[in-house]
């Protein structure tokens, strides 16, 4: 027993290092050049390092990591992107080796691949117990196409701790052994701090196999233990989870059924694929980014074969009348789905055959005779009974892939500009999980379909493999050479790494810095010089941005002075204006008006100022003879007496684009004569109300007088906002 197993994991070296040869030639030039350049693109990449950096240098999860030093003046902003914990197990040591944030991660990335396909192929050779099956499952998943549309996301791409989940409830099923659901909950854990999607897709695919596996009779004792050991498991998450809605709540972060929606896949990107693809491409579109979910011919012709050769096989019992009932209703189950995938992909259709008219436009109808036809195979097919009542893997592997490509559709399937199915069924989970609704990319579903694809077509191999005679292991050279034709790819692109340190910074300072331009071409670059010098930065990007970082963009475009004003009652900032970003001297010429800015020092490409900290005037208490009016063009309060007044205060009720950016308050004892008591942007008011408070979003314009009416009108004309009254 100890020799086999010691022989097993020999093996399974051997086949780890071959899919590191495989990953090498794949990702190339990516080892190349990991130290000087990063994988894929300059934008979601350097924000992962930075991010693995900050995981290196804090131990997560402590009071201190959740605030990383980006978006200045905000707090706890590790909870606005994935946290990429889980592949610390990775990522930490090679930084401790290391010390190179840009190496740390191109090899993180490149171990996605090797690490997926080990994984997938344990999975899968538990299940079939052979070594050409597992061998393709691990390169059918890590190479699956629809990888090369997700280079620039690595929490994506890494996947390898789902596979070794599902390899612990196999083997605690068929083992009862308690380590087996160690190494469940232990894979659950890492791969939901990996990334927060597959938290709920693995989920969902978990769900999915203890409904299926346990639900015979005798393996009903095994729910109680799986189920514990997932919850035990799911107590580190979900308090993490309650940090992160707790922080989301506080700056009102929220995405909702719409974003859902946008982010969901249609049918047609089924048929997409990515520009890398070097054979595929040339044949079909690319659906962009996200959406190109084209899975391949060659595990889908696996599996369509295998399925073919089990329903036309003869077996001793099998009348005739009883084969012919089951391959007509093989025949009808396949014109069914043929009927859906062809009104999904391309709308209703309507055309004319032998002088009558055809439609095909109910999906409805079509999916009826497609279940009724595979019901009836169902009945008249009793080896499917029988592979049924055993749970085969097979079937749950395909049955789970058809699950996935529905759910990954999202709340509504949509098609062709119409919609086929509304509410869908991601639209019933997420009633049923209010959390779904901070997923924004429901397509990514399919990388656990992947998976699954993956193991039903290794499965499937095996099974028609084990009746060949002859010629077994040429049919496996055959699909790994269809396997890697499927996603091979063109050259890994590799973008330019920004500068870790820029000559202006200093890094004693305790100053917070500026890059300017601001905005989604530098920020990244802005966010990972923070690993260098040391200092909080008040560029960022992440999944979400704070609330005063939209107002805080546009006063900078529009040139402002009144944000640099909110900005330095934070502190003083230093800002390093990019003067190769800046060739009309627009943005110099704004900085250098202020008179709360100073230069510095300059180099050959940028140049350094001083934003000095300034006093923000502190209102006084609320009157309590102001009431509430709503700003609709022009409003007058009436005090009730003349009365000491510090300010008024707008009620943006968390919608910071209902407070007009102009704005005239002018003051009267009378009302008949008006003086000016404030005017001009409230740019400023609006950015440091977002960054004090942007659970209670509540404008306050200062300004000193004595009056008993107080009269504000909109320069332009804008949206409503409530006055909750004069200070």
């Amino acid at each position: 027993m100890y020799t086999g197993q010691r022989r097993s994991r020999a093996r399974g070296g051997r086949f780890f290092v071959l899919y590191l040869l495989i990953a090498a030639v794949y990702t190339w030039p990516l080892l190349r050049e990991a130290r000087s350049r990063i994988a894929a693109d300059p934008f979601d990449p350097i924000l992962n390092a930075s991010i693995l950096w900050w995981n290196a240098t804090v131990v997560p999860f402590t009071a201190g990591w959740w605030s990383p030093p980006f978006f200045f003046p905000a707090e706890n902003v590790a909870a606005f992107t994935e946290n990429l914990a889980g592949l610390g197990v990775v990522a930490t040591p090679v930084f401790w080796i290391t010390g190179q944030p840009i190496l740390t991660y191109n090899l993180t990335l490149f171990l996605a691949w090797p690490l997926s396909a080990l994984a997938a192929y344990l999975l899968a050779f538990e299940v079939t117990r052979r070594r050409d099956a597992a061998f393709l499952a691990g390169l059918a998943f890590a190479f699956a196409p629809y990888r090369l549309s997700q280079l620039g996301h690595l929490q994506v791409l890494s996947i390898y701790w789902l596979p070794l989940a599902l390899l612990g409830l196999h083997r605690y099923l068929s083992t009862a052994g308690s380590r087996w659901l160690v190494l469940f909950g232990v894979a659950w854990l890492a791969q939901s701090l990996s990334n927060g999607y597959y938290m709920f897709f693995g989920g969902v695919l978990i769900g999915l196999w203890i409904a299926y596996f346990c639900s015979p009779r005798a393996a009903w004792r095994t729910i109680p233990a799986i189920v514990l050991a997932w919850i035990v498991a799911s107590v580190p998450v979900a308090l993490i989870m309650w940090k992160y809605r707790v922080v989301h709540e506080h700056y009102g972060l929220t995405r909702g059924l719409q974003a859902a929606i946008g982010g969901s896949a249609q049918p047609v990107n089924w048929f997409q694929t990515a520009f890398q693809n070097r054979f595929w491409s040339a044949l079909l579109p690319d659906g962009g980014g996200e959406f190109n979910l084209f899975p391949g011919v060659t595990c889908l012709a696996m599996v369509t074969a295998a399925v073919a050769i089990f329903i036309g096989q003869r077996t001793e019992r099998d009348a005739g009348r009883r084969r012919a009932m089951r391959v007509c209703s093989a025949m009808i189950a396949f014109a069914g789905v043929a009927v859906l995938v062809t009104i999904a992909a391309a709308g209703p259709l309507r055309f004319g055959l032998l002088g009558a008219t055809i439609r095909l436009s109910s999906v409805g109808r079509a999916a009826s005779i497609t279940v009724l036809a595979v019901s009836a195979l169902i009945v008249v097919t009793p080896a499917i009974r029988v592979r049924l009542r055993g749970r085969s893997p097979f079937a749950f592997y395909c049955g789970a892939l058809l699950a996935i490509v529905v759910l990954a559709c999202g709340p509504e399937i949509r098609s062709a500009g119409g919609v086929l199915l509304a509410p869908a069924p991601y639209g019933w989970l997420m009633s049923a999980i209010p959390a779904l609704e901070s997923l924004r990319i429901v397509a990514r579903f399919w990388m656990v379909g992947t998976l699954c694809l993956a193991m039903a077509a290794a499965i499937g191999y095996g099974w028609v493999a084990a009746r060949l005679r002859t010629g077994g292991w040429a049919l496996a050279v055959l699909l790994t050479a269809g396997v890697l034709a499927d996603a091979w790819p063109r050259a890994m692109p590799m973008a330019p790494a920004p500068v870790e340190r820029l000559a202006l910074e200093r890094r004693d300072d305790p100053a917070a810095i500026l890059e300017l331009p601001l905005g989604p071409m530098w920020d990244a670059a802005a966010t990972f010089r923070s690993i260098g010098h040391g200092r909080r930065v008040v560029n960022g990007v992440s999944g979400y941005d704070p609330p005063h970082y939209a107002p805080l963009q546009a006063g900078l475009v529009a040139r402002d002075p009144t944000v640099l004003a909110a900005l330095a009652s934070f502190g003083p900032i230093d800002v390093i204006l990019d003067n190769t970003q800046d060739p009309a001297g627009g943005l110099a010429t704004y900085l250098e008006a202020s008179p709360l800015v100073s230069r510095v020092r300059q180099d050959e490409a940028r140049t350094l100022y001083r934003l000095m900290r300034v006093r923000w005037p502190t209102p006084g208490p609320a009157l309590s003879a102001a009431g509430t009016e709503t700003l609709a063009g022009e409003v007058t309060i009436d005090l009730g007496s003349t009365q000491s007044i510090s300010g008024v205060e707008i009620a943006a009720h968390r919608n910071l684009n209902a407070v007009p950016e102009q704005l005239v308050i002018e003051t009267s004892s009378d009302r008949i004569t008006w003086r000016s008591a404030w005017s001009g942007s409230t740019r400023g008011a609006i950015l440091r109300a977002a960054a004090l408070n942007p659970s209670d979003l509540r404008v306050t314009l200062n300004f000193e007088t004595t009056a008993r009416f107080v009269r504000m009108r909109v320069a332009e004309p804008g949206p409503q906002v409530s006055v909750l009254g004069v200070r």
